[in-house]
């Protein structure tokens, strides 16, 4: 009888923590079966500042130097907060001396550019609070890439004298139509479906050259032009990922 009353407190006592247990292994199970794919698009505007244009000054602001931007990004579910993949991004960015203060000095100069850049960069995305039912989620991201522009320069030659005609000549002989950079951005992202995001991010780049405007020697070498890019984007989650099983327990 003890041996009964024994098995019977067993099943009593255990029934529950497997019903915990197997719960529990549910929920995980869910967390991680998840379409590990995901494909974006993103379309937005890029907008850049350096040489001819300075946020701020009069009625410049980043709208100034703006134009059209879009970009595809290839990622891949990591774990349940970290996605990583490939991203690229083109983005067309200008400047005018016009658009410059009076007191700047820049508006005798009369330079303008436009450059259309292409990024390629290695991605990873942080979601804090990871594979949850939220709908609206924000996001981080950290990149490192390559952009590559050529820059269109209109250096008003004419109107220079020979001491600017000669930095004119080096910054052609120098420009540089490629450069490391390390996108950081943020993001929000809304759940739409199992297989459709919406999101709308925006990225500044750090480290890229002086030449993003095709202009250095002949204006100022003391800082690096910089470029950020943003937008609106549709994120489409697909294929099917392995789901741990018992034994793997």
């Amino acid at each position: 009888m003890k041996i009964v009353k024994d098995f019977l407190f067993l099943i009593v006592f255990c029934i529950p923590l497997l019903l915990t247990a197997q719960e529990s292994l549910t929920d995980f199970t869910k967390s991680i079966n998840v379409k590990p794919y995901e494909i974006t698009f993103l379309v937005g505007m890029a907008s850049y500042e350096g040489d001819m244009i300075k946020f701020g000054e009069g009625d410049t602001d980043v709208f100034t130097s703006s134009g059209l931007a879009f970009g595809l990004n290839f990622n891949y579910h990591l774990s349940n907060t970290l996605n990583g993949g490939l991203s690229y991004r083109f983005g067309k960015v200008k400047g005018d001396d016009s658009n410059a203060s009076a007191e700047s000095g820049r508006l005798a100069r009369g330079f303008s550019f436009t450059n259309n850049l292409n990024e390629v960069s290695l991605r990873l995305e942080y979601v804090p609070l990871g594979n949850k039912p939220y709908k609206l989620q924000p996001y981080f991201y950290g990149a490192a890439g390559m952009v590559f522009g050529n820059p269109e320069v209109n250096f008003n030659e004419a109107k220079q004298g020979d001491a600017m005609k000669s930095r004119i000549a080096n910054d052609k002989a120098d420009i540089k139509k490629s450069s490391v950079v390390f996108p950081l951005g943020f993001g929000v992202k809304y759940t739409i479906n199992e297989n459709y995001t919406l999101k709308a991010e925006g990225a500044l780049r750090v480290g890229a050259n002086d030449y993003i405007d095709g202009v250095s020697i002949s204006a100022s070498q003391a800082y690096n032009d910089y470029y950020g890019i943003g937008g609106i984007a549709l994120g489409y989650y697909f294929g099917t990922k392995k789901v741990a099983t018992m034994k793997e327990f």
